[in-house]
């Protein structure tokens, strides 16, 4: 996943470094949780039958504490509740 789309509101190469760490850290997450996947039965483990994940959730600055990840997070978990009936 390239984050190019970044502004670089005139830094030049200052985006770059941001998104080569952003690109780098989603890399990195991602290959852990491929790697815990084929560890652990999380099916078997809990004795479910399906499975609802939130891999990334962040607020543009500026947003952050205004509850917008919390209302979002919960009508995720709503709307996997009427995926699961």
């Amino acid at each position: 996943m390239r984050m190019s789309s970044i502004p670089a509101h005139g830094r030049e190469g200052k985006w770059d470094v941001v998104s080569h760490v952003a690109e780098s850290l989603i890399t990195s997450t991602m290959q852990y949780n491929i790697t815990m996947d084929g560890k652990v039965d999380l099916f078997q483990k809990f004795g479910i039958d399906c499975l609802f994940e939130i891999m990334f959730l962040a607020m543009q600055v500026g947003f952050e504490g205004k509850g917008i990840a919390s209302a979002l997070v919960a009508c995720l978990v709503e709307l996997a509740k009427k995926y699961k009936s």
